[in-house]
């Protein structure tokens, strides 16, 4: 109805060489003008300290499974001078969250790797963008047990973010109430944030 093709598949994104090949075989289909690396898991200490598992599993997905998206894709883009690449990562990034290490973690990794790649893909008419939200209303979210503020629809946030995808910034990081208050704490000494971290609520261990 509006004209365009829809390719799926369904492939572990830690498994990079499958990806790879898929990618590359979407390129040679359709020149990829734009992929967004949406990697994500969750998951924190509300049943205690996070076990060796669950820390690898959200490396292996949210650090992993980004990377393995990201390369691929911007072989491509660089050899046609063009395309842009999106890279999700969480206002989570911006501070170390006591109940969610791993989560924190992983997204702060991936926001500093895009902004790093920036420059030099920008040299070969490359875009990259991070986008870093708060709280959206999804799956992921839907069994947090506490208070979420400035909670967005999946619907706002896809909006929000197409609205400024297309100028091509560095980061677009949302809402701003939540932004503002993120930067606020992040003035107060260590020490003092940890402790009122602390109080906060825990986030619920990954679920399979």
């Amino acid at each position: 109805m509006f004209g365009v093709d829809v390719d799926t598949a369904a492939i572990d994104i830690t498994d990079s060489a499958r990806l790879k090949e898929w990618i590359l075989a979407c390129d040679v289909a359709a020149p990829l003008d734009m992929v967004i690396a949406n990697a994500g898991r969750s998951g924190g200490t509300g049943e205690g300290p996070e076990t060796a598992a669950q820390v690898r599993t959200l490396v292996e997905t949210n650090v992993t499974g980004t990377i393995n998206t990201v390369l691929p894709a911007a072989v491509c883009m660089r050899m046609r001078r063009h395309g842009h690449i999106i890279v999700v990562s969480s206002l989570a990034a911006r501070l170390p969250f006591p109940s969610t290490p791993t989560y924190s973690a992983s997204k702060a990794f991936i926001r500093n790797w895009g902004l790093a790649l920036r420059p030099d893909l920008a040299r070969d008419g490359v875009r990259l963008t991070v986008v870093s939200p708060g709280y959206i209303a999804t799956p992921m979210t839907v069994g947090n047990r506490h208070r979420m503020p400035f909670l967005l629809s999946a619907e706002q946030a896809a909006a929000y973010i197409l609205r400024r995808a297309d100028r091509g910034p560095a980061e677009i990081a949302f809402p701003f109430r939540a932004v503002l208050a993120l930067h606020v704490l992040s003035l107060l000494p260590a020490d003092l944030l940890g402790r009122l971290m602390l109080l906060g609520p825990r986030k619920h261990a990954l679920n399979d």
